[in-house]
């Protein structure tokens, strides 16, 4: 098994990983299982392909730089509070760029 290089969840552009640890050493990775493909030039480490957030984040890697997550993915990620269906103004949390 490679050490795979740090990642916040897990989902790596194949062009990253090839250009960091050579295209032999992805392409053994995937084939004993260590990686998976997610998508077209989307890696995620096999331990953690269930995950939201890997999957998320490789969601984001294979759709662009001008994509966001929204509706119930996104609150799943941000773990914003429960929205009280009682009040008529929503819920909006800030992130620092």
């Amino acid at each position: 098994m490679i050490a795979l290089p740090g990642s916040p969840h897990g989902a790596y552009r194949r062009s990253d990983l090839e250009r960091k640890l050579g295209s032999d050493v992805v392409r053994d990775a995937l084939a004993d299982g260590t990686l998976t493909l997610f998508g077209r030039g989307v890696l995620v480490d096999a331990r953690r392909v269930v995950a939201l957030h890997t999957r998320a984040a490789a969601t984001i890697l294979l759709a662009g730089p001008d994509v966001a997550l929204t509706g119930y993915t996104a609150l799943a990620v941000w773990a914003a509070p429960p929205h009280d269906r009682d009040q008529s103004t929503s819920c909006c949390r800030t992130i620092a760029a």
